[in-house]
């Protein structure tokens, strides 16, 4: 299961990575017909594939390997090779044997940021872990709420205009829908890193993350107040979420350990 943690975090940084500069470019261009979770969903879904395979090749030379592999250059080699070699197979099957330097560079990228993503859960496992569920909790919770708000938005007024809200400011509500998250979870990891979180403690500091952020924005943005409402029910989505991967991996309802609050169960 680390390999899968490792491999979905490279991911979801590429993305990220890839749907910034696409942003950025396209800004630069006077163009915006993109946003930004179009971007990073193109990326993920195009970088996931690639990742995978090449960390399953690296990881099958490793273990051919094993008293080499403790060496950390002898790692950094065999990844950069495994992406050259497998840039070349891609390069045949997609380009239509049309060589491409960029191509080849963003192959060799990707590889080296899993190779830095496996490095640092060799020496923090838990942190990658924590890092990786995270991530898709986050993202589990976006969609969930947009599959909820999509399917009752045509019986439901609020709900239908909640949604067009969501279209229409996808990239800041997404921006502080993350922001608030995150700030919420580093608070929780404050205030309870040596006792257990409640339910209500946890609900509480999310929704006020979620209302001070949002009400703040509001104020300095031409965004409606309204959005304070959208953010909420999505924090509230997340803190679902998070619960429920807590009963899942302990069994108890108040527990808060960021190794336990996981996709992964080691």
């Amino acid at each position: 299961m680390q390999l899968v943690s490792r491999v979905f975090l490279s991911s979801v940084l590429v993305a990220l990575l890839y749907a910034s500069i696409t942003r950025m470019t396209l800004l630069v261009l006077g163009e915006d017909d993109l946003s930004f979770l179009t971007a990073f969903l193109i990326g993920f879904v195009y970088t996931l594939p690639v990742i995978l395979t090449g960390s399953l090749l690296s990881s099958c030379l490793l273990y051919l390997t094993r008293t080499l592999a403790l060496h950390f250059t002898t790692r950094l080699i065999v990844n950069q090779t495994v992406a050259l070699l497998f840039s070349f197979v891609l390069i045949s099957v997609v380009l239509d044997h049309s060589f491409s330097n960029n191509f080849v560079l963003i192959s060799c990228g990707m590889a080296l940021i899993y190779f830095l993503i496996s490095e640092m859960s060799r020496k923090y496992p838990a942190s990658c872990r924590s890092l990786s569920g995270l991530f898709f909790r986050i993202g589990l919770s976006y969609w969930l709420f947009s599959m909820l708000s999509g399917s009752m938005a045509s019986f439901v007024p609020t709900v239908s205009r909640m949604e067009q809200l969501m279209n229409t400011h996808t990239d800041a509500f997404l921006l502080l829908f993350v922001s608030g998250i995150v700030l919420a979870e580093v608070a929780c990891s404050f205030l309870f890193s040596k006792r257990s979180l409640p339910w209500m403690s946890q609900l509480y500091i999310h929704i006020g993350s979620a209302c001070i952020l949002t009400g703040v924005t509001s104020v300095l943005t031409p965004l409606p107040l309204t959005l304070v409402f959208t953010n909420v029910c999505t924090a509230l989505t997340y803190v679902l979420i998070s619960r429920l991967f807590i009963i899942m991996n302990t069994g108890k309802e108040e527990h808060h350990d960021p190794s336990v609050i996981s996709t992964t169960d080691d």
